[in-house]
């Protein structure tokens, strides 16, 4: 319970719950009830295995999740509201030789009931053998602005950023690829959360060639999380941070030198504040 003072003294409790998932009770006395929600990263895909003198493309980093938020007259909502904040969508693994990189997950919803609703991020593509896989869309239903998934490179051109947030959660980073001529290239920056507080979420640095991803920042309840950094080549992805920071993207890889493991979305948040 925090207590604040307005004008001339006067006293209003605010009761602040933050939540997984679960069941909001409305507390005796309630007067308003604030409520921010951010749907969960998309997952990044991983890079493509395959021989020497191939193109190998990266990953895909997965979409930041959707940040929005409203206010209530507690007597316009009932006794209890159901609640859901999203798991991160999974990351995409290349687990055997000669195989274009999997897709990530889509990150599932964040929601208090039907009242505030925020989607998750889209997944980022595994790369090919002619391409690195697209980046992923950034949630949808948000009154704020999450960054898009970095799209992964073909070993030649440049993986791409994750997008940053204006006033939500940023998107993963695109992974390194290695192209015929057996060229590589690193990963790039997971996209920064957006400044709700004196603390930046800053997303992650990509990997140099050779080396894996790098995690974004994890944010405080009042701003969305960093993406992380997408992979050089050979490398693999890094977890998206809670709160809704995409998943980067896996490097592309050469033939029996172990899988190609992208990173999952982070996970949403509920957070509800009521005056009493």
């Amino acid at each position: 319970m925090t207590v604040v003072y307005g004008p001339l003294g006067t006293r209003t409790d605010v009761q602040a719950q933050t939540f997984g998932s679960g069941t909001w009770t409305k507390p005796i006395g309630a007067k308003l009830v604030y409520v921010r929600v951010i749907g969960s990263g998309g997952g990044g895909g991983s890079g493509r295995r395959g021989a020497t003198s191939t193109l190998r493309g990266g990953g895909g980093g997965g979409g930041a999740g959707a940040q929005t938020d409203a206010i209530f007259n507690a007597a316009d909502l009932p006794a209890t509201v159901a609640m859901t904040a999203g798991a991160g969508g999974s990351g995409g693994t290349t687990a055997a030789d000669n195989t274009n990189g999997s897709n990530g997950g889509n990150g599932p919803a964040s929601s208090f009931g039907n009242f505030v609703v925020a989607n998750g991020g889209s997944l980022g593509s595994g790369g090919n053998n002619a391409a690195g896989g697209a980046g992923g869309a950034a949630g949808t239903g948000g009154k704020y602005t999450s960054g898009a998934g970095g799209a992964g490179s073909d070993g030649t051109g440049a993986a791409v950023a994750g997008g940053a947030g204006a006033g939500g959660p940023g998107g993963g980073g695109g992974a390194g690829g290695i192209n015929a001529s057996n060229g590589t290239t690193g990963g790039a920056a997971g996209g920064n959360g957006d400044v709700w507080s004196d603390t930046l979420a800053v997303g992650g640095n990509g990997g140099a060639a050779g080396s894996d991803g790098n995690n974004g920042t994890a944010s405080r309840v009042e701003s969305g999380a960093g993406g992380s950094g997408g992979a050089g080549s050979s490398g693999n992805g890094k977890n998206g941070q809670a709160y809704g920071g995409g998943g980067s993207g896996a490097g592309g890889k050469l033939n029996g030198t172990g899988n190609s493991v992208a990173g999952a979305g982070g996970t949403g948040l509920v957070l509800v504040l009521t005056t009493l």
